[in-house]
């Protein structure tokens, strides 16, 4: 199956699972990120959309323990992480998501990156949303790749493509 037709299957998939059942998987997922969290200093974290993981929590926590966190943003073309002290300093930005108001690069290094994912195979590559933006972040990303994904997105008939960059660690409900 090709990447289009397997992003319509597993969008279908979350839409199917329905909103409450996606956030009892995203607290699962909560629980079991905070250990990777409360150890670092620096964490690069995406804002989740309607049917992703839910970060919030996450990203909450991660401030409530003081670790420096810096969130996406898409700025001609190019995928950025800015820092955020807190979800206040964010609005909508480019497809719609929410990115920091900031425009200023975070440029010392992110210790763990989480990253999203549509649907995820056994080896830890992931199935993005087709901009390539992540993929593009983490050819030269040196730090710990951690995807997050629901486990009824699990597909093994995604298979990892030349420019693709697998996941250290992905984390399921």
């Amino acid at each position: 199956m090709d990447k289009a037709s397997l992003r319509l299957k597993h969008l279908k998939l979350r839409k199917e699972a329905g909103a409450d059942l996606l956030r009892q998987y995203s607290h699962r997922i909560f629980i079991k990120t905070q250990s990777y969290v409360k150890t670092i200093h620096t964490l690069g974290i995406y804002i989740s959309k309607e049917d992703e993981v839910d970060t919030r929590e996450l990203i909450e926590y991660a401030l409530s323990k003081g670790c420096v966190v810096c969130v996406p943003k898409v700025i001609k073309q190019r995928m950025i992480f800015v820092q955020i002290h807190s979800l206040s300093e964010v609005q909508r930005g480019a497809f719609g998501l929410l990115e920091p108001i900031s425009e200023e690069a975070f440029l010392d290094p992110i210790e763990l990156q989480i990253i999203p994912m549509l649907a995820y195979n056994l080896e830890g590559y992931r199935l993005g949303y087709g901009k390539g933006y992540y993929d593009a972040y983490l050819k030269s990303f040196p730090g710990t790749r951690l995807g997050l994904c629901f486990h009824i997105n699990q597909d093994l008939e995604l298979q990892a493509q030349a420019h693709d960059i697998s996941c250290q660690i992905i984390i399921t409900d």
